[in-house]
């Protein structure tokens, strides 16, 4: 599997990346069946915030399986899964916030779980190092 983190390698002046409280903050946009990022980097064992916002006019989610710990979803939507399974649902020009930390390296597929959405695109990567 070839790995290119083109829009992976953020710094602090990109809107989509930056430290708060102590918590790195990302922000995934989706738009026309597309994740904007597709490609992030997270190191093992810090604190990471994601944002997922919905740009288009129908609903989206982001699911990935990563080894995490100390996971606190503030989302309603809630598949049930395991606490290994990170799941963010946002209705049309809605968002979603998930906070975590990765405690294991390795790379991570996220994708939209609602039918036809991955197969359409909506698939990225997270790095864990």
């Amino acid at each position: 599997m070839n790995f290119k983190s083109q829009e992976s390698h953020n710094h602090n002046s990109d809107e989509r990346f930056s430290k708060q409280h102590g918590s790195t903050l990302f922000t995934i946009e989706t738009k026309n069946m597309k994740y904007f990022p597709s490609n992030l980097v997270l190191q093992q064992n810090e604190p990471v915030t994601i944002i997922l916002k919905n740009q288009d006019k129908i609903e989206h989610d982001l699911e990935v399986k990563i080894p995490t710990s100390n996971k606190d979803e503030k989302t309603s939507h809630n598949h049930g899964e395991n606490e290994n399974v990170i799941h963010l649902h946002a209705g049309p020009k809605k968002e979603q916030t998930v906070s975590f930390t990765p405690t294991e390296s390795g790379l991570y597929e996220f994708v939209c779980t609602i039918p036809g959405h991955k197969e359409s695109g909506m698939v990225g990567w997270i790095s864990v190092s």
